[in-house]
């Protein structure tokens, strides 16, 4: 697998570097393809003035799809401190650094200097079963920069029954459906990876 990853997103060729280090957000997996590609079929400009974040973004590639100016979002790209110079550096070859917030955030903490709610938030292959003891903490998170008008979508890819323990946190506080692949890149999608949108359930 090559160190730099090239996806078309509309007339762009998004440039993505990887690091196999061993750190699993270094790497880019195909859900994050799958939702990049979903979110470019949305309408010209839907983020347009919107308030954009990105949770456990990794390489950054779906918050970096945000932010090219055919969808026109703020965007904030968050994950843990050791990722943060990698997304740095692709949000910077694409000519993208100006255009996104990169910063910490630890699921479960503080976020408040975040100034929530957001419009949309946006999670990628963040479910597995080595997160399992952070789920409770992500919920937690979803709960805390959202509303009831935030639109949360998730792409998610199967791997074990153990991953289902998240969707039953979420619908604790949240409802949810999976997206039909009919509505996804006819190219970029997989019986495996699903997308799914969330919202608060109604207080």
């Amino acid at each position: 697998m090559p160190l730099q990853r090239e996806i078309e997103v509309f007339d762009h060729t998004l440039l993505i570097e990887q690091e196999f280090s061993g750190e699993l957000g270094a790497t880019v997996w195909d859900a994050a393809i799958v939702l990049a590609k979903y979110l470019t079929s949305l309408p010209p400009g839907y983020f347009k003035n919107k308030r954009v974040i990105e949770l456990g973004a990794g390489t950054g590639i779906v918050g970096l799809t945000c932010a090219f100016p055919e969808l026109g979002a703020e965007v904030w790209i968050t994950d843990l401190p050791k990722l943060l110079p990698l997304l740095s550096h692709n949000a910077r070859i694409n000519g993208l650094e100006k255009n996104v917030h990169i910063e910490t955030l630890s699921w479960g903490e503080d976020v408040s200097s975040f100034s929530p709610p957001f419009d949309v938030i946006l999670l990628s292959d963040v479910i597995a079963g080595c997160y399992k003891e952070d789920f409770a903490k992500l919920v937690k998170t979803l709960w805390d920069l959202s509303s009831k008008n935030t639109r949360i979508i998730l792409s998610y890819e199967l791997r074990s029954k153990e991953d289902l323990e998240f969707f039953k946190l979420v619908n604790e506080k949240f409802i949810y459906y999976k997206v039909d692949n009919s509505e996804l890149d006819k190219v970029f999608q997989s019986e495996d990876i699903g997308i799914f949108e969330i919202k608060r359930r109604k207080e």
